[in-house]
């Protein structure tokens, strides 16, 4: 029966704080909190690595970012650095680092209450880390997944803690193969909690252990921590005189966990549970009291918290944009300059190039020039050569038929000394001219006649030229200059002795690209009719008459003289010599003009 003493009140609030120790109570936090001590460890962390370009060190920067704001209770945030962490490094295969982040997504999840998250993320490092074989990425392991089967139901809705329990063993072997001291003591204030929840009597040895190594390794925090989850183990198996000193030594350590929160709400959970095992119930309801003031003070913290790791946050953000902005512009500066000493580059070398293939070009067209003008002077000494021996030969000619004093030898030398000399006039007029392989037709036609006009000595005859301007090459000059020599030739011996007004015409034309050429006098003509096309060389014709038959198949030409083929003859020659028609001589060739 409660004490007469206790009001109605006292009892109100007890039958509230009653059912969480009678049925159970909240597993005791086993972190400390948060401090920005933790955030700037990791900036220091993530600026190191962008500054030497380094994914791994980047990676393990989220990782640090991950904790910091895990263990500050913002676990979005913390999840996503996580996940950054996890884009980077999972690519390059399993590894002890892939497992233990996906071992802090499991916990992440677990405290947002997304338990087949967590479950799905857990089992998922436990395979990479036994396909790698790390018995410490293991102990880790199985560490999380007790800590999940305690927060998962079995077949009849109540905490499955046998699988619990089996996986804290295997954590438990795995400590002693790695001769973890500390793993172990952490495992058995695990074990001891859950049997705790049991109410299982072997829960005490396991915490008097985790106690034992947690004093002599001056693990303090974690010593406060195994201290309060004794004195409930004690309280629930009624050894209150050894659940009392545990508090009072609990409560003497707290001055040097200022910060403490989560472990001062859970020594006062501890004390209230106590006073109800004990029926102290005014120290109960104070401690209740006090209690609940403490979790309003917490409540507060935990907003002032929020808001500076929202402003933390923001700052931090600012600062990733700042440094991201600052990268890409530093990476841009660097593609540029680049891009500017790659152009300067290529500029120079085609510039470079443009140089040597000027000297180069240079250099060849001074060597063509000299090679044109050597070619020139050759030529032009040649021709010049050549127009001399002519000279040469035509005077010996000269000579030699002023010696002779039979009629008809000085005659054929005669006749020699003009083609000689036709010829040399038309190498004068390619030496003189400006083509070596072509003459005006109009001046070589003009200045032949009056040359062998004037050697025959009939510069008094009457000349009419009807002459195009055209330019024909020397093979075809040559051979129409010796045709024209033979009949101005045979003009002066037959046509013009003892005629009182010689007269002589020569027309050339062009027409469909062939030259159409015509000689007239007003001689008495020939005696009887000659047909050149019939004459053969054993016939024996005249060396003159033979020499244009054979100039003219040179030409590959179509002639004869008048009755004889006149087609090609020039019309307003021939109109103009009616009378001589009859009793002059009137000849005519028609040829293809070439290229010279």
């Amino acid at each position: 029966m409660l004490p007469s003493i206790l009001s109605t009140r006292y009892f109100f609030f007890l039958l509230l704080a009653l059912p969480g120790y009678l049925f159970g109570q909240a597993q005791p936090a086993t972190t400390p909190s948060s401090s920005p001590e933790r955030l700037q460890k990791a900036q220091e962390a993530e600026q190191r690595a962008r500054t030497e370009n380094d994914s791994t060190q980047l990676a393990e920067a989220y990782y640090l970012y991950g904790k910091a704001y895990a263990i500050a209770g913002d676990f979005p945030t913390s999840q996503r650095y996580f996940l950054q962490s996890l884009r980077i490094l999972e690519p390059r295969g399993d590894s002890f680092e892939v497992g233990r982040l996906y071992l802090r997504l499991a916990e992440n999840e677990s405290r947002r209450g997304n338990k087949p998250k967590a479950w799905q993320h857990a089992l998922h490092a436990e395979q990479v880390l036994l396909h790698i074989g790390s018995e410490e990425g293991l102990h880790k392991a199985y560490g999380v997944l007790g800590q999940l089967s305690e927060l998962t139901s079995d077949s009849t809705g109540q905490p499955d803690y046998n699988r619990s329990l089996t996986y804290y063993r295997k954590t438990e072997r795995l400590a002693y193969k790695l001769k973890d001291t500390l793993g172990m003591a952490d495992v058995w204030l695990k074990l001891g909690n859950l049997l705790s929840f049991q109410r299982s009597t072997e829960a005490i040895p396991y915490l008097m252990k985790a106690l034992a190594v947690f004093r002599t390794k001056q693990k303090e925090t974690s010593y406060a921590y195994t201290l309060i989850a004794l004195s409930t183990a004690d309280i629930q198996q009624k050894q209150f005189g050894r659940a009392w000193q545990a508090l009072q030594e609990t409560e003497q350590l707290m001055p040097r966990f200022p910060a403490e929160y989560d472990m001062a709400q859970a020594l006062d959970q501890a004390f209230l549970g106590y006073y109800v095992e004990t029926m102290q119930w005014q120290e109960a309801y104070e401690r209740m009291i006090r209690l609940q003031t403490r979790k309003d003070i917490i409540g507060a913290i935990q907003r002032d918290n929020l808001i500076s790791r929202l402003n933390t946050e923001f700052e931090t953000q600012k600062k990733e944009a700042a440094l991201e902005t600052r990268t890409r512009e530093l990476e841009l500066s660097t593609q540029n300059q680049h891009l500017q000493r790659w152009f300067i580059i290529t500029l120079f070398l085609l510039f470079a190039l443009t140089l040597v293939i000027s000297f180069i070009y240079f250099r060849l067209n001074r060597k063509n020039q000299r090679i044109s003008q050597v070619n020139a002077q050759l030529v032009k000494e040649q021709s010049h050569r050549i127009k001399n021996h002519l000279q040469m030969v035509a005077s010996l000619l000269n000579m030699q038929s002023r010696r002779l004093s039979d009629g008809s030898a000085k005659k054929a030398v005669t006749e020699s000394q003009l083609r000689v000399q036709s010829i040399a006039l038309l190498q004068r007029q390619l030496y003189d001219g400006q083509g070596v392989s072509e003459v005006d037709l109009d001046a070589f036609v003009t200045e032949l006649a009056t040359s062998v006009l004037r050697s025959c000595g009939y510069s008094y005859c009457q000349t009419s030229f009807h002459l195009e301007q055209v330019r024909l090459g020397a093979d075809q000059a040559i051979s129409l200059g010796l045709i024209l020599t033979e009949l101005i030739t045979n003009a002066c011996k037959y046509a013009f002795p003892n005629h009182d007004c010689p007269e002589l015409r020569i027309s050339c034309q062009v027409k469909n690209n062939r030259l159409h050429v015509t000689v007239v006098d007003n001689g008495p003509g020939l005696a009887k009719p000659i047909r050149l096309s019939a004459l053969e060389p054993a016939s024996g014709g005249s060396f003159g008459m033979q020499l244009i038959k054979m100039q003219a198949e040179q030409l590959l030409a179509t002639f004869g003289f008048a009755g004889e083929e006149a087609n090609g003859a020039d019309k307003n020659m021939v109109n103009t010599t009616t009378t001589a028609r009859s009793t002059g001589l009137i000849f005519h060739l028609d040829f293809p003009m070439s290229t010279p």
